[in-house]
Order: C-alpha cells, then structure tokens, then sequence
C-alpha cells in the first residue's frame, strides 16, 4: 500500500486567494509523485474551492473534522455529505487540539468513525498521550479501542491511525523513530487483534508531531522507522517544506 501524507492547515491561511495559491505550490511541489497518496485538509471554508481544484490533480482533499450525523438542527456542524459535495474523500478524528480545547470525547470519536466508514470517507483517527511514560500505551489503546468500537472489520480497509504524542505537536521535539516504531508495532498488535490480520494487517499508520523535511525519511520507508506515512501540521503550510518532506519519505 502506498504510504499516505496528510497536510492538517488547521485554520490557516487567513483568504481564500492564499489557499488557492498554496494549494497550487503544493501540487507543483508533488505532481509528479505518483507513489504516495498525498491529502490537503484546510479549512471547512476553503474546503469548496480546493476541492474544485483538486479534481483536476492527484492530490486528494480532506477535512479537519465532521459531526455524526447526516443533516438536523446542529448549529455550526458539518455532515459527511456536505463535505463528500465539496470533494472530500478523507476526514481527520479525534485530532488532540479537538480533545483539548474542545473537549471531544472517546465516545465523540466512535461516532465519527462510524460515520465516517458508514459514508465512504476515510477517516484519518488521532491517538496519542499527553506526556511520555508508561502510561503512554495504555491511553492510546484506551483511545484506539473506543474509536473503532463497533466497526466491522469489512469497513476497516480504508481507516488510518494518525500517531500524535501530544508532548511533540508544534514543539520542535519530536518523537524518535525507535520509539515511534514501537507505537506502531502497539497499534498494529490491537488492529490485529480488532479485525484480523488481513483486515487489521494493512491499516496504515502515520506518525504527526513536529515532522520536518529533515526528520521525515527517519519515520518511514524502508531506511526509517517502517511507518506508513505522517500527518503534518505547520510544515504543510509551507509549500517547498512539504513537497520536500513527501519526498523525504519516497527516498
């Protein structure tokens, strides 16, 4: 399967002429990459026109975040729908900064995830503890195995695990690619363990957490730590940053 590079913008940039013109970098940056699936997620305003936009290119497009149901009186929510009509294909859960300043819970994030699988987008499902320790495996079973609680393992196939130690987002202080290896090893034992190995087996696992050009290669391929691919943050907004950092994980 080919490793997956998720670009998270957050609530960046500020115009709609900006996005459209980072976006384009960006796709000048991987045009030409054709052995990884790369995904832009910006913002729910930005999402109609960089979805216009990426039809035309092999970049896909994503988004932050959704509610769990199709359509009712949820003032200011989003629908898999709304966004499947904005072009949409993947979506990111359960991010850190959600749980955080917005206080999503586990349960939150079983629906979303159910929705998710049950609409056709690809949800992109953060896990990761606050801070570094023995506990640290423990949280993100906990947040693994409450995610995917009620999936099917015949839904399973296009759900990826987006591994984000909280300590290490925006912080310049990343995790290490022996210990990112052995996170994916822990995630991959409970995927295993939920829906086979056939099913379970092939869920790609990403790394997120102060990635960088100059880091990325570390985490993935067959020179790194094996995972399948990142998901970044502030990097992605800077457009040579992240083409370089999608050929980084290629080399």
């Amino acid at each position: 399967m080919k490793p997956l590079i998720v670009a998270n913008w957050k609530m960046n940039p500020l115009k709609r002429k900006d996005a459209e013109v980072l976006f384009r970098r960006v796709y000048k940056g991987v045009m030409n990459v054709n052995n990884a699936d790369v995904v832009i997620c910006p913002s729910f305003v930005h999402l109609p026109i960089l979805g216009a936009l990426a039809r035309a290119t092999s970049v896909r497009i994503g988004a932050q975040d959704f509610f769990w149901e199709n359509a009712g009186p949820f003032t200011g929510e989003v629908s898999a729908g709304m966004l499947q009509n904005c072009g949409a294909t993947f979506v990111i859960i359960g991010h850190s900064e959600r749980r955080l300043y917005l206080g999503e819970t586990d349960t939150m994030v079983n629906k979303k995830v159910r929705m998710a699988v049950g609409s056709g987008l690809m949800p992109v499902i953060c896990v990761g503890a606050r801070m570094r320790g023995r506990e640290a495996p423990k949280i993100i079973a906990r947040q693994l195995r409450a995610a995917l609680a009620g999936v099917v393992p015949a839904r399973a196939q296009n759900i990826a695990i987006a591994y984000e130690p909280i300590w290490a987002i925006g912080t310049g202080d990343p995790e290490t690619p022996e210990g990112a290896v052995n996170v994916r090893a822990h995630i991959k034992k409970i995927l295993v363990s939920l829906f086979g190995v056939q099913k379970g087996g092939v869920i790609r696992v990403l790394y997120g957490g102060s990635v960088t050009a100059e880091n990325a290669g570390s985490f993935t391929g067959s020179h790194g730590a094996g995972l399948d691919g990142l998901l970044v943050g502030g990097a992605s907004l800077k457009s040579k940053e992240f083409a370089d950092i999608v050929r980084a994980i290629l080399r």
